[in-house]
């Protein structure tokens, strides 16, 4: 089970399949997973964001670190 990757948690159209993994997350990163919607061909291609930071101040400099990672 922990060798798999997060695409083979979905099914053919891109709903989490909650039985494969429900019974090992606490209800808090149940829902937190629930809310995060998967790339789909009607929203657009998938893109690279980051996180601004400790103040939450987003720079170029923190942009470089995430797409060198």
């Amino acid at each position: 089970m922990f060798d798999l990757v997060v695409a083979s948690m979905a099914d053919s159209s891109g709903d989490s399949n909650w039985s494969l993994f429900q019974h090992m997350l606490p209800y808090h990163v149940l829902l937190r997973i629930a809310a995060i919607k998967a790339p789909t061909v009607q929203v657009g291609n998938d893109i690279m964001g980051w996180y601004g930071g400790v103040l939450n101040r987003f720079a170029v400099k923190l942009t470089y670190g995430c797409a060198l990672s």
